[in-house]
């Protein structure tokens, strides 16, 4: 008898179960009709809620992410920057090396904005809980932030303050072209609300 190893190709084998993620994230996420700015909202939640962030810090791609449920912030920004431009949606990812951060600035109706999902998706990972204190942002917005360089500009300050996720800890999702998410109207009390 004679053995001939033959060695798969992991790239291919990746790229295949990537693809298959990426593929149901954007079908669980995207609804037709949605907005530039309802289908950036969608991927957010969808990321924050399906991945935890690695403390372990040796995980750091989009395949992370979509496959293994678990990055750092590079493989957040890249998993988000590839489904939003999968939609068509310009993404970049801007890192700060004084931070030893990275996160996206996406652009939407025309305007450059930052969406942090990592800064958004708590450590450790708590099942329910999404924040939305860095989506959207103007550079005036990103207060905690400091040291990126970055070929746009965010100017526009619309959802800086008047945003109505800036206080919801929960996640954002959609039915029937409804946005629905709860909120606390009291100590163990919450209510779902649709918009």
């Amino acid at each position: 008898m004679t053995l001939i190893p033959q060695y798969l190709d992991p790239g291919t084998y990746h790229r295949d179960r990537y693809e298959q993620a990426a593929q149901k994230a954007l079908a669980e996420a995207v609804k037709p009709g949605m907005t530039e700015p309802q289908i950036a909202l969608a991927l957010h939640e969808y990321l924050a809620m399906h991945c935890a962030y690695d403390d372990t810090l040796e995980r750091s791609t989009e395949y992370d992410v979509l496959v293994r449920g678990s990055a750092v912030c590079q493989g957040y920004a890249e998993a988000y920057m590839d489904l939003l431009r999968r939609v068509g949606i310009e993404c970049i990812i801007v890192t700060s090396e004084e931070m030893n951060h990275a996160w996206n600035q996406v652009k939407l109706d025309g305007a450059w904005y930052h969406v942090d999902v990592t800064w958004d998706d708590p450590t450790p990972d708590r099942a329910g809980l999404v924040l939305h204190a860095n989506f959207l942002r103007s550079d005036e917005g990103m207060t905690d932030y400091y040291g990126w360089d970055s070929p746009h500009t965010c100017t526009d300050t619309t959802y800086d303050r008047d945003a109505f996720w800036t206080d919801v800890c929960s996640p954002i999702l959609y039915a029937d072209a409804q946005t629905c998410y709860l909120i606390r109207i009291g100590d163990m009390e919450y209510e779902i609300l649709r918009r």
